[in-house]
């Protein structure tokens, strides 16, 4: 594992950056984020289209948090109790008068590979002109039985705290590895082609971040079960485009336009076929 990477993260200016509406919920991610900050006894690490969007300044906003756990599973009634007391506390250090936040439930997915949690959490605004609170719920995707890390980044938050976070060598191979088994998993989703697209346009990647990318996919791959045969040309299956690009047009409600999806996913294939594969037959040992 390399060191570890630090981002600073100022979550008023992000808060403030964005419009009117994505204000309010950027201030219910950012509460949730620094709740989860305090869960010392929980090693939890950030990823998705949230850690994109506060680490790269992706105009994408995902609508839910995604973590990976590297703990028990068994432990979720013991979490729940400590993310309530966690929420409560930001609710009082952070939160606007008349903010409450608490768990709402966990759904518990027995995946017999990657089993997962997902945690509704609700977030409530007292309304002076109402006698009931506005309530909105927030989802978290917590996944489990992931690779270690390529490497660690740390995501500190100028209002105090730090959450553990995926790196970006990880991001990117966990999004080629959500590609990559679209056709096995019968899936259709299509922000990994522009996620992908985004950083490939505004990054330089040099032959020492390919090969780690590779690397980190490799081992990523390797834990599905399923990616045993993987090689260059592997995303050039038209199944996998064709579900990429099913809910294409979905893209602009979160990203607020939506590019060419021909230019994205071509960009994104050269890039895949251009890391440092051995042969045509490179395959996970």
């Amino acid at each position: 594992m390399s060191d570890i990477q630090r981002y600073n993260i100022d979550l008023y200016e992000w808060i403030s950056s964005a419009d009117e509406n994505n204000q309010k919920h950027r201030r219910a991610i950012a509460l949730i984020l620094v709740s989860f900050a305090c869960l010392d006894s929980y090693q939890l690490a950030l990823k998705g289209g949230i850690w994109l969007n506060l680490v790269c300044k992706s105009p994408r906003m995902s609508t839910d948090i995604d973590f990976t756990a590297y703990f028990d599973p068994e432990l979720k009634n013991q979490i729940r109790q400590d993310i309530d007391n966690a929420l409560q506390l930001s609710c009082e250090q952070f939160g606007n008068p008349g903010i409450d936040a608490c768990v709402h439930n966990i759904i518990q997915h027995n995946h017999p590979i990657f089993p997962g949690w997902q945690i509704k959490i609700a977030y409530s605004v007292q309304n002076p002109y109402r006698s009931k609170p506005s309530t909105n719920y927030y989802s978290i995707d917590v996944s489990f039985n992931e690779p270690a890390l390529y490497s660690e980044a740390k995501l500190v938050f100028s209002e105090g705290g730090q959450i553990l976070g995926y790196s970006l060598i990880d991001i990117i191979a966990e999004k080629f590895r959500a590609l990559l088994q679209l056709s096995y998993r019968k899936r259709e989703r299509s922000q990994d082609v522009f996620d992908l697209y985004f950083l490939q346009e505004r990054m330089e990647f040099d032959d020492k971040r390919k090969e780690a990318i590779l690397t980190a996919l490799m081992e990523k791959a390797k834990a599905t079960g399923k990616l045993d045969n993987l090689h260059s040309k592997f995303l050039a299956n038209p199944d996998i485009k064709k579900r990429a690009k099913a809910n294409w047009n979905q893209i602009t409600l979160t990203a607020g336009f939506v590019p060419e999806f021909e230019t994205c996913f071509e960009t994104v294939i050269s890039f895949y076929e251009g890391l440092p594969w051995q042969s045509e037959s490179s395959q996970i040992e």
